[in-house]
């Protein structure tokens, strides 16, 4: 079964807020994508800890 959920993050590089779409039938994931806005990459990492969703956005390196 696939849980697809969106979430809102902040754009590490520009600061702009960004809609993420997750998958949450996989408990941990990471990607890279670039920001619609600035165009630079951003690292993005999801995680489901004790029932509470984590998602990180950070620059590459």
């Amino acid at each position: 079964m696939i849980l697809k959920v969106t979430t809102k993050v902040r754009c590490p590089h520009c600061g702009k807020s960004l809609i993420v779409n997750l998958d949450l039938s996989q408990p941990e994931d990471t990607w890279i994508e670039d920001c619609p806005i600035c165009k630079q990459s951003i690292h993005y990492s999801s995680a489901m800890a004790n029932g509470k969703l984590e998602v990180t956005a950070q620059q590459t390196k």
